[in-house]
């Protein structure tokens, strides 16, 4: 995560800066050869993985002690430009096969008011094309008849362009106006930026009405391979495996554990500090108006008192972003985010 090579994590926090209709059905086609030609390769599925570096001693405990069974699993590839907010990507998710032929996914780029342009195409179930309908931003994928138990892997291309970040103009604090999906110049949020299993009995709401989706979504494991343009940061929910630097682009790999979201920070001449809060690392970034080594401090300093009080904190890595949400909100809360 960032610019120093492998660093542990599974949550971001994003902070306020200190300046305070149905869609047409989708066709899916066959996955042709070069279809991808333009995304970095695709990651394998994960696996969940008790010895992850994504996890606290405390997180691998939980790990080991809690019924996992039924979570998803996804391996993602995606070119974003935090500038333009352009983002194409691939996803291969392994979700429980369901009971009545249906898997739904939530794409938050699908809300109307966001204006993203959504695109969902070479929908496959199995690795066999199938068709998918989205009304806004609940995606239906159906599943072909099947003895009922076991694992599906869907897989399906995404693009979208993500909007400017700006004031809500008066208009009520919704996911389509808080700013969690959306380009700013110092950091780019790509929070819920790919399609996510909703597991039966979750808020399929395609509308999203309400505050959030928070704990709709099931803990599961994420890799993703995200290339963005050189020169750019990328922080996010999880622990950074690899990173490559090629003609212009930087590529990083993310990967947690645990996690029912993976949410990205993206920009540019940011810096950042840490500090340690028992076996985590408490990391604060952000552009160069936000004090990052008192927010590191601090954050250290409220985990300890949390995890005296709750238990110990899951994941290897809490990381604190400085970003301008505008004038009308003063945080954002999100799965990972």
């Amino acid at each position: 995560m960032g610019r120093d090579g492998c660093r542990r994590g599974a949550r971001v926090v994003l902070a306020a800066a200190l300046f305070f209709a149905i869609t047409p059905v989708l066709t899916a086609s066959a996955v042709q050869a070069d279809a991808s030609a333009d995304l970095p390769a695709l990651p394998s599925i994960p696996t969940l993985d008790f010895a992850s570096a994504s996890l606290s001693q405390g997180g691998r405990a939980f790990l080991q002690g809690a019924s996992l069974t039924d979570a998803p699993r996804y391996a993602l590839t995606a070119t974003i430009d935090p500038a333009t907010g352009k983002v194409d990507g691939r996803v291969r998710a392994e979700v429980p096969r369901p009971e009545q032929g249906d898997l739904h996914f939530r794409m938050l780029a699908g809300l109307p008011a966001l204006h993203t342009g959504l695109e969902l195409k070479d929908v496959t179930v199995g690795g066999k094309p199938t068709q998918a309908k989205r009304d806004r931003a609940l995606a239906t994928v159906p599943v072909p008849p099947k003895a009922s138990g076991g694992k599906v892997v869907v897989g399906m291309r995404f693009s979208y362009r993500a909007p400017r970040a700006g004031t809500t103009h008066g208009r009520p604090l919704t996911q389509a106006t808080i700013g969690l999906l959306s380009t700013h110049p110092d950091v780019s949020r790509f929070g819920h930026w790919f399609p996510l299993w909703l597991p039966p009995g979750a808020d399929a709401d395609p509308a999203l009405s309400g505050f959030g989706d928070i704990g709709n979504f099931a803990a599961g494991a994420v890799t993703a391979r995200v290339r963005v343009p050189t020169g750019y940061d990328v922080v996010s929910g999880g622990v950074t495996v690899d990173r490559q630097e090629s003609a212009g682009h930087t590529t990083v790999t993310e990967s947690g554990v645990g996690l029912r979201d993976l949410s990205l920070a993206i920009g540019r001449g940011l810096h950042s500090a840490s500090a340690q809060s028992g076996d985590v690392t408490v990391r604060a970034t952000g552009p160069a108006n936000v004090d990052v080594d008192t927010a590191a401090r601090d954050g250290a300093a409220d985990l300890q008192t949390l995890a005296g009080l709750y238990g110990p904190y899951p994941w290897s890595e809490l990381d604190i972003v400085g970003v301008s949400l505008g004038p009308d909100a003063g945080g954002m809360e999100w799965p990972g985010a």
